[in-house]
Protein backbone atom coordinates (compact mmCIF):
# COMPACT_ATOMS: atom_id res chain seq x y z
CA UNK A 1 0.00 0.00 0.00
CA UNK A 2 0.94 3.63 -0.72
CA UNK A 3 2.08 5.77 1.84
CA UNK A 4 1.16 9.21 0.60
CA UNK A 5 3.62 11.07 2.87
CA UNK A 6 6.27 9.35 1.47
CA UNK A 7 5.11 9.68 -2.46
CA UNK A 8 3.03 12.43 -2.90
CA UNK A 9 4.62 16.07 -3.97
CA UNK A 10 5.45 18.02 -0.26
CA UNK A 11 3.45 21.02 -1.14
CA UNK A 12 0.37 18.89 -1.44
CA UNK A 13 1.02 16.83 1.67
CA UNK A 14 -1.87 17.35 4.55
CA UNK A 15 -1.98 16.28 8.53
CA UNK A 16 -3.84 13.54 7.68
CA UNK A 17 -0.92 12.38 5.68
CA UNK A 18 1.87 12.93 8.39
CA UNK A 19 -0.66 11.45 11.03
CA UNK A 20 -0.92 8.14 8.88
CA UNK A 21 3.06 7.89 9.65
CA UNK A 22 1.90 7.50 13.23
CA UNK A 23 -0.58 5.58 12.69
CA UNK A 24 1.26 2.66 11.04
CA UNK A 25 4.30 3.05 12.71
CA UNK A 26 6.52 3.85 9.51
CA UNK A 27 9.87 2.70 10.24
CA UNK A 28 13.24 4.61 9.48
CA UNK A 29 15.10 3.09 6.78
CA UNK A 30 17.25 3.93 3.01
CA UNK A 31 14.35 6.03 2.37
CA UNK A 32 13.12 7.63 5.33
CA UNK A 33 14.51 9.70 8.72
CA UNK A 34 12.43 11.08 11.56
CA UNK A 35 13.98 13.78 14.02
CA UNK A 36 11.93 15.36 17.01
CA UNK A 37 12.94 18.87 16.13
CA UNK A 38 15.52 21.51 16.87
CA UNK A 39 17.96 20.77 19.21
CA UNK A 40 16.92 23.78 21.07
CA UNK A 41 13.94 22.30 21.60
CA UNK A 42 15.24 20.48 24.56
CA UNK A 43 13.53 17.33 26.18
CA UNK A 44 9.95 19.41 26.73
CA UNK A 45 7.12 17.76 25.16
CA UNK A 46 5.45 20.86 24.68
CA UNK A 47 4.01 21.72 21.03
CA UNK A 48 5.69 25.50 21.42
CA UNK A 49 9.09 24.26 20.59
CA UNK A 50 11.63 26.33 19.62
CA UNK A 51 12.47 27.37 16.59
CA UNK A 52 16.32 28.87 16.65
CA UNK A 53 18.18 27.24 14.61
CA UNK A 54 21.86 26.43 16.12
CA UNK A 55 24.52 25.53 14.71
CA UNK A 56 24.10 22.09 15.86
CA UNK A 57 20.78 21.67 13.74
CA UNK A 58 22.86 22.64 10.78
CA UNK A 59 25.25 20.08 11.10
CA UNK A 60 22.88 17.40 11.86
CA UNK A 61 20.10 17.87 9.31
CA UNK A 62 22.73 18.53 6.24
CA UNK A 63 23.96 15.73 7.16
CA UNK A 64 21.09 13.43 6.51
CA UNK A 65 20.39 15.42 3.45
CA UNK A 66 23.44 14.33 2.04
CA UNK A 67 23.37 11.34 2.88
CA UNK A 68 19.85 11.18 1.15
CA UNK A 69 21.15 12.37 -1.98
CA UNK A 70 24.73 10.41 -2.11
CA UNK A 71 22.51 7.13 -1.72
CA UNK A 72 18.46 7.02 -3.09
CA UNK A 73 16.92 9.80 -1.92
CA UNK A 74 14.66 10.31 0.62
CA UNK A 75 12.24 12.11 3.26
CA UNK A 76 13.20 13.71 6.04
CA UNK A 77 10.54 14.19 8.78
CA UNK A 78 11.46 17.37 11.30
CA UNK A 79 8.79 16.93 13.95
CA UNK A 80 7.71 13.45 14.21
CA UNK A 81 9.25 11.72 17.84
CA UNK A 82 10.91 8.33 17.12
CA UNK A 83 9.90 5.03 19.06
CA UNK A 84 12.41 3.28 21.12
CA UNK A 85 12.09 -0.04 18.37
CA UNK A 86 14.94 -1.26 15.94
CA UNK A 87 14.97 0.19 13.63
CA UNK A 88 13.03 3.62 15.12
CA UNK A 89 9.27 4.20 13.89
CA UNK A 90 6.95 7.02 14.36
CA UNK A 91 5.89 7.50 17.59
CA UNK A 92 4.13 10.83 18.02
CA UNK A 93 3.80 13.94 15.99
CA UNK A 94 5.79 17.15 17.91
CA UNK A 95 4.26 20.18 16.46
CA UNK A 96 6.93 23.06 15.49
CA UNK A 97 5.52 26.80 15.75
CA UNK A 98 5.37 28.55 12.44
CA UNK A 99 6.36 25.67 10.78
CA UNK A 100 6.18 27.57 6.87
CA UNK A 101 8.71 30.09 7.94
CA UNK A 102 10.93 27.47 10.19
CA UNK A 103 10.93 25.38 6.44
CA UNK A 104 11.96 28.27 4.57
CA UNK A 105 14.73 29.37 6.76
CA UNK A 106 16.27 25.93 7.17
CA UNK A 107 16.30 25.42 3.05
CA UNK A 108 18.55 28.53 3.02
CA UNK A 109 20.53 27.71 5.47
CA UNK A 110 21.05 23.88 4.81
CA UNK A 111 21.37 24.63 0.98
CA UNK A 112 24.51 27.16 1.77
CA UNK A 113 26.04 24.73 3.30
CA UNK A 114 26.00 21.64 0.84
CA UNK A 115 28.98 21.22 -1.75
CA UNK A 116 28.61 21.16 -4.57
CA UNK A 117 25.10 23.07 -4.56
CA UNK A 118 22.38 20.33 -4.48
CA UNK A 119 20.18 21.14 -8.27
CA UNK A 120 16.84 20.50 -6.07
CA UNK A 121 15.79 20.21 -2.02
CA UNK A 122 12.39 20.84 -1.61
CA UNK A 123 11.39 22.15 2.05
CA UNK A 124 8.23 22.20 2.98
CA UNK A 125 6.02 23.02 6.11
CA UNK A 126 2.85 20.95 6.83
CA UNK A 127 0.36 22.47 9.06
CA UNK A 128 -1.19 20.22 11.89
CA UNK A 129 -2.66 22.78 13.99
CA UNK A 130 -5.01 25.83 13.29
CA UNK A 131 -2.16 28.18 15.00
CA UNK A 132 0.26 27.15 12.34
CA UNK A 133 2.24 24.66 13.94
CA UNK A 134 3.16 21.58 12.03
CA UNK A 135 6.15 19.71 10.52
CA UNK A 136 8.67 19.98 8.28
CA UNK A 137 9.56 17.93 5.27
CA UNK A 138 13.25 17.41 3.51
CA UNK A 139 12.42 16.02 0.00
CA UNK A 140 15.81 15.14 -1.27
CA UNK A 141 16.21 13.60 -4.42
CA UNK A 142 19.31 11.03 -5.68
CA UNK A 143 21.85 13.75 -6.44
CA UNK A 144 23.88 13.21 -10.39
CA UNK A 145 26.38 15.99 -8.56
CA UNK A 146 27.15 13.37 -6.17
CA UNK A 147 29.25 13.30 -3.79
CA UNK A 148 28.17 15.97 -1.46
CA UNK A 149 30.00 16.99 1.51
CA UNK A 150 29.11 18.98 4.20
CA UNK A 151 30.35 22.77 4.80
CA UNK A 152 29.61 22.14 8.62
CA UNK A 153 32.46 19.13 9.04
CA UNK A 154 33.97 18.66 5.34
CA UNK A 155 32.49 15.21 5.83
CA UNK A 156 30.16 12.87 3.24
CA UNK A 157 27.98 10.57 4.12
CA UNK A 158 25.87 7.66 3.14
CA UNK A 159 22.82 6.26 4.17
CA UNK A 160 23.63 2.47 5.12
CA UNK A 161 20.01 1.19 6.84
CA UNK A 162 18.49 3.49 9.10
CA UNK A 163 21.32 5.37 9.68
CA UNK A 164 23.38 8.25 8.32
CA UNK A 165 27.31 7.13 8.33
CA UNK A 166 30.38 9.00 7.00
CA UNK A 167 32.56 8.24 3.75
CA UNK A 168 35.96 7.24 3.57
CA UNK A 169 37.79 8.51 0.55
CA UNK A 170 37.45 4.94 -0.65
CA UNK A 171 33.81 5.57 -0.82
CA UNK A 172 33.61 9.04 -2.27
CA UNK A 173 36.17 7.47 -5.08
CA UNK A 174 33.70 4.51 -5.98
CA UNK A 175 30.87 6.82 -5.87
CA UNK A 176 32.44 9.21 -8.65
CA UNK A 177 34.03 6.22 -10.66
CA UNK A 178 30.01 4.37 -10.70
CA UNK A 179 28.61 8.16 -11.04
CA UNK A 180 30.55 8.70 -14.26
CA UNK A 181 30.40 5.43 -16.00
CA UNK A 182 26.22 6.26 -14.88
CA UNK A 183 26.66 9.15 -16.50
CA UNK A 184 28.09 7.58 -19.45
CA UNK A 185 25.24 4.73 -19.77
CA UNK A 186 22.89 7.34 -19.96
CA UNK A 187 24.79 9.15 -22.73
CA UNK A 188 25.01 5.70 -24.60
CA UNK A 189 21.04 5.27 -24.21
CA UNK A 190 20.25 8.84 -24.92
CA UNK A 191 22.15 7.81 -28.42
CA UNK A 192 20.54 4.55 -29.35
CA UNK A 193 17.17 6.04 -28.53
CA UNK A 194 18.07 8.82 -31.70
CA UNK A 195 19.83 6.53 -33.46
CA UNK A 196 16.82 3.97 -33.53
CA UNK A 197 14.18 7.18 -33.97
CA UNK A 198 15.69 8.45 -36.82
CA UNK A 199 16.09 4.52 -38.49
CA UNK A 200 11.55 4.81 -37.92
CA UNK A 201 11.75 8.71 -39.58
CA UNK A 202 13.37 7.53 -42.58
CA UNK A 203 10.46 4.56 -43.43
CA UNK A 204 7.91 7.08 -42.26
CA UNK A 205 9.78 9.71 -44.95
CA UNK A 206 9.75 6.41 -47.37
CA UNK A 207 6.08 6.43 -47.12
CA UNK A 208 5.07 9.82 -47.13
CA UNK A 209 7.51 11.70 -49.61
CA UNK A 210 5.62 14.63 -49.95
CA UNK A 211 6.58 16.35 -46.43
CA UNK A 212 6.11 15.56 -42.53
CA UNK A 213 7.12 15.79 -39.41
CA UNK A 214 8.22 13.15 -36.64
CA UNK A 215 8.43 13.92 -32.64
CA UNK A 216 10.27 12.07 -30.37
CA UNK A 217 10.34 12.25 -26.70
CA UNK A 218 12.94 9.79 -24.63
CA UNK A 219 12.67 9.64 -20.88
CA UNK A 220 15.49 7.76 -19.49
CA UNK A 221 15.83 6.85 -16.34
CA UNK A 222 18.87 8.77 -13.74
CA UNK A 223 19.63 5.61 -12.14
CA UNK A 224 20.18 1.76 -13.18
CA UNK A 225 16.78 0.55 -12.29
CA UNK A 226 15.23 -2.99 -13.73
CA UNK A 227 11.62 -3.06 -13.17
CA UNK A 228 11.00 -6.79 -14.88
CA UNK A 229 8.92 -7.85 -17.42
CA UNK A 230 6.57 -4.88 -18.96
CA UNK A 231 4.50 -6.64 -21.63
CA UNK A 232 0.79 -7.79 -20.66
CA UNK A 233 0.97 -5.50 -17.36
CA UNK A 234 -1.44 -2.88 -17.51
CA UNK A 235 -0.45 -1.39 -14.54
CA UNK A 236 2.98 0.14 -16.20
CA UNK A 237 1.77 -0.68 -19.88
CA UNK A 238 1.93 2.70 -22.28
CA UNK A 239 -1.17 4.38 -21.65
CA UNK A 240 -2.63 7.59 -23.25
CA UNK A 241 -5.65 9.87 -22.48
CA UNK A 242 -7.15 12.77 -23.01
CA UNK A 243 -6.53 15.70 -20.16
CA UNK A 244 -7.75 18.95 -18.88
CA UNK A 245 -5.35 21.90 -18.99
CA UNK A 246 -5.68 25.07 -17.79
CA UNK A 247 -3.20 28.21 -19.51
CA UNK A 248 -2.89 30.68 -16.43
CA UNK A 249 -3.35 33.99 -17.59
CA UNK A 250 -5.39 36.93 -16.52
CA UNK A 251 -7.87 34.52 -16.40
CA UNK A 252 -7.58 30.81 -16.31
CA UNK A 253 -8.65 29.43 -19.46
CA UNK A 254 -9.22 25.85 -19.86
CA UNK A 255 -8.23 23.96 -22.75
CA UNK A 256 -8.19 19.90 -23.75
CA UNK A 257 -5.55 18.23 -24.12
CA UNK A 258 -6.10 15.54 -26.49
CA UNK A 259 -4.08 13.08 -28.94
CA UNK A 260 -4.73 13.07 -33.06
CA UNK A 261 -6.07 9.39 -33.03
CA UNK A 262 -6.41 6.70 -30.84
CA UNK A 263 -4.20 4.04 -29.89
CA UNK A 264 -5.07 0.31 -28.93
CA UNK A 265 -2.47 -2.14 -30.34
CA UNK A 266 0.29 -3.62 -28.11
CA UNK A 267 2.81 -5.63 -29.21
CA UNK A 268 6.14 -7.31 -27.02
CA UNK A 269 10.01 -5.75 -27.94
CA UNK A 270 12.86 -7.17 -26.85
CA UNK A 271 13.42 -6.28 -22.91
CA UNK A 272 9.76 -3.90 -23.25
CA UNK A 273 6.12 -3.06 -24.48
CA UNK A 274 4.99 -1.16 -26.99
CA UNK A 275 1.52 0.79 -27.39
CA UNK A 276 1.84 1.09 -31.61
CA UNK A 277 -0.91 2.47 -34.81
CA UNK A 278 -0.24 3.10 -37.97
CA UNK A 279 -2.49 4.83 -39.76
CA UNK A 280 -0.90 4.45 -42.99
CA UNK A 281 -3.65 5.58 -45.53
CA UNK A 282 -3.65 9.24 -43.58
CA UNK A 283 -0.09 9.52 -42.55
CA UNK A 284 0.35 9.09 -39.09
CA UNK A 285 2.02 6.65 -37.42
CA UNK A 286 2.82 6.62 -33.45
CA UNK A 287 4.80 4.23 -31.25
CA UNK A 288 5.01 4.53 -26.98
CA UNK A 289 7.86 2.36 -25.35
CA UNK A 290 8.45 1.24 -21.91
CA UNK A 291 11.31 -0.47 -21.29
CA UNK A 292 12.16 -3.02 -18.55
CA UNK A 293 15.00 -0.61 -17.86
CA UNK A 294 12.01 1.87 -16.43
CA UNK A 295 13.01 3.71 -19.97
CA UNK A 296 9.94 5.41 -21.93
CA UNK A 297 9.53 6.23 -25.73
CA UNK A 298 6.82 8.30 -27.83
CA UNK A 299 7.40 9.25 -31.09
CA UNK A 300 4.83 10.80 -33.28
CA UNK A 301 4.96 10.95 -37.24
CA UNK A 302 2.31 13.06 -39.38
CA UNK A 303 2.02 14.22 -43.14
CA UNK A 304 -1.21 15.44 -43.03
CA UNK A 305 -1.38 19.03 -43.86
CA UNK A 306 -4.07 21.44 -43.09
CA UNK A 307 -4.13 23.68 -45.98
CA UNK A 308 -0.87 23.78 -47.68
CA UNK A 309 0.71 23.53 -44.23
CA UNK A 310 2.23 20.97 -42.12
CA UNK A 311 0.55 21.91 -38.58
CA UNK A 312 1.71 20.26 -35.28
CA UNK A 313 -1.28 22.14 -32.56
CA UNK A 314 -0.69 22.89 -29.19
CA UNK A 315 -3.27 20.09 -27.76
CA UNK A 316 -1.72 17.48 -29.47
CA UNK A 317 1.63 18.91 -28.08
CA UNK A 318 0.62 19.45 -24.58
CA UNK A 319 -0.70 15.68 -24.38
CA UNK A 320 2.21 14.22 -25.52
CA UNK A 321 4.25 15.89 -22.80
CA UNK A 322 1.36 15.72 -20.53
CA UNK A 323 0.90 11.94 -20.91
CA UNK A 324 4.87 11.35 -21.20
CA UNK A 325 4.60 12.45 -17.57
CA UNK A 326 1.87 10.28 -16.76
CA UNK A 327 3.56 7.52 -17.51
CA UNK A 328 6.71 8.47 -15.84
CA UNK A 329 4.83 8.68 -12.65
CA UNK A 330 2.75 5.26 -13.55
CA UNK A 331 6.10 3.72 -14.01
CA UNK A 332 7.94 4.94 -10.36
CA UNK A 333 4.68 3.69 -8.79
CA UNK A 334 4.96 0.28 -10.52
CA UNK A 335 8.51 -0.36 -9.57
CA UNK A 336 8.02 1.49 -6.13
CA UNK A 337 10.54 4.17 -6.52
CA UNK A 338 8.87 7.33 -6.00
CA UNK A 339 12.16 9.30 -6.01
CA UNK A 340 13.48 7.96 -9.27
CA UNK A 341 14.03 10.80 -11.67
CA UNK A 342 14.74 10.94 -15.42
CA UNK A 343 16.44 12.70 -17.97
CA UNK A 344 14.18 14.20 -21.17
CA UNK A 345 15.04 14.99 -24.59
CA UNK A 346 12.89 15.66 -27.16
CA UNK A 347 13.76 16.30 -30.76
CA UNK A 348 11.53 17.00 -34.01
CA UNK A 349 12.40 16.11 -37.67
CA UNK A 350 10.66 17.97 -40.10
CA UNK A 351 10.96 17.89 -43.53
CA UNK A 352 9.62 18.65 -46.79
CA UNK A 353 8.15 22.43 -46.06
CA UNK A 354 8.45 24.37 -42.92
CA UNK A 355 6.05 23.31 -40.41
CA UNK A 356 3.65 25.33 -38.31
CA UNK A 357 3.06 25.21 -34.51
CA UNK A 358 -0.14 26.43 -33.47
CA UNK A 359 -0.92 28.34 -30.11
CA UNK A 360 -4.00 27.04 -28.33
CA UNK A 361 -7.29 29.17 -29.71
CA UNK A 362 -11.00 28.59 -29.29
CA UNK A 363 -10.88 25.78 -31.95
CA UNK A 364 -7.79 24.32 -34.63
CA UNK A 365 -7.68 27.48 -36.45
CA UNK A 366 -7.24 30.42 -34.05
CA UNK A 367 -4.34 31.29 -32.29
CA UNK A 368 -1.32 32.34 -33.70
CA UNK A 369 1.38 30.34 -35.90
CA UNK A 370 4.89 29.80 -35.30
CA UNK A 371 7.49 28.45 -38.25
CA UNK A 372 9.44 25.87 -37.67
CA UNK A 373 12.30 25.30 -40.42
CA UNK A 374 12.82 21.91 -42.06
CA UNK A 375 15.25 19.67 -40.36
CA UNK A 376 16.68 18.29 -37.68
CA UNK A 377 15.32 20.01 -34.05
CA UNK A 378 16.99 18.66 -30.50
CA UNK A 379 16.12 20.40 -27.86
CA UNK A 380 17.92 21.25 -24.30
CA UNK A 381 17.37 17.99 -22.03
CA UNK A 382 15.69 18.31 -19.03
CA UNK A 383 15.38 16.95 -15.71
CA UNK A 384 11.86 14.97 -14.41
CA UNK A 385 11.41 15.12 -10.89
CA UNK A 386 8.63 14.25 -8.86
CA UNK A 387 4.95 15.31 -9.72
CA UNK A 388 5.11 19.17 -8.87
CA UNK A 389 7.92 19.91 -11.14
CA UNK A 390 5.66 18.51 -14.71
CA UNK A 391 3.82 21.63 -15.14
CA UNK A 392 6.76 23.49 -15.36
CA UNK A 393 8.38 21.07 -17.27
CA UNK A 394 5.55 21.49 -20.04
CA UNK A 395 5.35 25.50 -19.92
CA UNK A 396 9.57 25.24 -20.53
CA UNK A 397 8.87 22.93 -23.31
CA UNK A 398 6.36 24.79 -25.00
CA UNK A 399 8.37 28.30 -24.19
CA UNK A 400 11.49 26.28 -25.64
CA UNK A 401 9.46 25.38 -29.06
CA UNK A 402 8.27 28.97 -29.71
CA UNK A 403 11.73 30.66 -29.07
CA UNK A 404 12.93 28.55 -31.48
CA UNK A 405 10.60 29.30 -33.87
CA UNK A 406 11.29 33.17 -32.83
CA UNK A 407 8.44 33.44 -30.75
CA UNK A 408 7.25 34.52 -27.25
CA UNK A 409 5.40 32.03 -24.80
CA UNK A 410 4.81 33.55 -21.54
CA UNK A 411 1.81 31.73 -20.25
CA UNK A 412 1.96 28.81 -17.57
CA UNK A 413 0.31 25.29 -17.96
CA UNK A 414 -1.46 23.42 -15.48
CA UNK A 415 -2.48 19.70 -16.54
CA UNK A 416 -4.65 17.16 -14.47
CA UNK A 417 -2.56 13.90 -14.69
CA UNK A 418 -5.27 12.02 -13.40
CA UNK A 419 -3.02 10.31 -11.89
CA UNK A 420 -5.40 8.98 -9.28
Amino acid sequence: MTIPALTKPVDELTAEDIQELVDRAVQEGENVEFKRGLSSSGESHSPQASTTITENDKRSLVKEIIAFANSYGGRLFLGIEEGDDEPPSAKEIIPIPDCADLAERLSRSCGDSIDPPMLRLNVNGVRTQDDGSGIIVFDVPRSIRAPHMSKRDNRAYRRRGSESVPMDMRDIQDMTLRLASRHSEIEAEFGRRKTSFDAWTKNFQLENEEGGYCLRLSFVPLDDVDIGRVHFKPDVAPQFINMQGYLKQETQASVQLFSPESFRQFRPVVRGTCLSEKFSPIGVWFDAYVWENGGLEIWFGNSNKFGSNLVLFSPWLGNFFANGFRNVERIRRYADLPLLSYGLETQLTVYGGPMILREFGDNYFSGYEAQLPVGEHVMPRSEVGSVDCFDGLITQNFTDWFNLAGKEWDTEISVDYRLD
